[in-house]
C-alpha cells in the first residue's frame, strides 16, 4: 500500500488511473511477479502481488518513481508525491489470501465513495466477477480457493464480498490485525513490514527432513542434490511443502534445499492448486 504525501490525491485526472496501471503492467514484463488484485483510490493504492525472483523494493521503487515523475511533469509541480515508504504485507496464503482480496476490493465502499465495489472502475473486482477481462491478472490462486470451477468460485467470492458489506466487522484489515486477535500477520517493529506468524512449536528443518526421509534409503545429500530419480524428486517436493506449511518462508526453504526461490514458489503453487481442485 502506498499513500499520497500528507494524504494528498495521487490521481488528479481520469487518465491517471490508466497511466498507473500501464506502468504496472510494463513492469510485469520486466520483473518476475504475478498480480492478484488491485484497487486504486484517490489518495492511495493497494496491490496484491506474488513475487518470483524479483525484489519488492525494486518493483515499488520503479513503479512509484515513474508515476511520480509523470504526475509532476504533467501538472508542472515538484516535490514528493508519495509519503515516506510504502507499507507491505506478507500474506501467509490460503484463508488469509482471500481476506486480503476482500479488504482491497471493499476499499471504495468503506470510504463511502460507492455503495457497491462493482461501481468503482479502478479495481480488479469486476475481473473477479467475470464482468471484465484483464490479461495481466493471475486469478488462479486467489479465485481458485473459493471453489472448484470458475462459476462456483465466482459465486462463492461474491457471497464472501456481500458478507463483508453486510457486516463490516468481518473484514480483516491486515495493517491493523494484531497477534492478540490470533492473526496470521504480525508487525516487524524495525521496518514496518508484516510477516506471517510462525508457530512456536514448529519443527526444525533438520527434524522435518529426517522425519519424512527416514523411511527411505536416500540420504539428505542425495535429496538436496541434482538427482532426478522420480522417488527422490517426490520426496524432495514433500519436504518442501511440509516446510512451507510449518511456516518457513520460501527463501529459507530454497536455501536449505539448495533450490532456486522460483522453484520453491512453483512447488507451493502446484500444491495449493491441487488442494482446491
Amino acid at each position: 500500500m502506498a499513500r499520497g504525501n500528507r494524504g494528498q490525491n495521487i490521481f488528479l485526472n481520469p487518465e491517471d488511473w490508466s497511466e498507473f496501471l500501464n506502468y504496472l503492467y510494463k513492469l510485469k514484463e520486466v520483473y518476475d511477479f504475478d498480480i492478484f488484485s488491485f484497487c486504486l483510490m484517490l489518495n492511495h493504492i493497494h496491490l496484491l502481488i506474488r513475487l518470483g525472483e524479483a525484489r519488492l523494493s525494486n518493483i515499488m521503487r520503479r513503479l512509484l518513481g515513474r508515476y511520480a515523475r509523470y504526475i509532476n511533469h504533467r501538472n508542472r509541480i515538484h516535490g514528493h508525491l508519495f509519503e515516506d515508504r510504502y507499507k507491505s504485507v506478507h500474506c501467509n496464503t490460503q484463508p488469509y489470501l482471500k481476506e486480503v482480496v476482500r479488504y482491497i476490493h471493499l476499499n471504495p465502499v468503506r470510504a463511502g465513495i460507492v455503495d457497491d465495489p462493482y461501481k468503482w472502475p479502478y479495481s480488479s473486482h469486476s475481473v473477479y466477477l467475470g464482468k471484465a477481462q484483464n490479461k495481466h491478472l493471475d486469478l488462479r490462486i486467489p479465485l481458485g480457493q473459493f471453489g472448484n470451477g470458475i462459476q462456483q468460485s465466482r459465486r462463492a467470492y461474491m457471497e464472501f464480498i456481500l458478507q463483508g458489506m453486510e457486516n463490516p466487522t468481518l473484514v480483516i484489515n491486515p495493517f491493523n490485525y494484531s497477534e492478540e486477535k490470533n492473526s496470521e500477520f504480525s508487525v516487524s517493529e524495525d521496518d514496518g513490514f508484516f510477516t506471517p506468524l510462525i508457530r512456536k512449536d514448529r519443527q526444525s528443518l533438520d527434524d522435518l527432513c529426517l522425519k519424512i526421509s527416514q523411511s527411505t534409503n536416500y540420504s539428505m545429500k542425495e535429496i538436496i542434490g541434482p538427482t532426478k530419480i522420480r522417488e527422490v524428486v517426490t520426496l524432495r517436493k514433500n519436504i518442501i511443502i511440509a516446510a512451507l506449511r510449518e511456516g518457513y518462508p520460501p527463501s529459507r526453504v530454497a536455501k536449505y534445499m539448495n533450490r532456486s526461490h522460483t522453484t520453491i514458489l512453483k512447488i507451493e503453487r502446484q500444491a495449493f492448486l491441487s488442494s482446491v481442485h
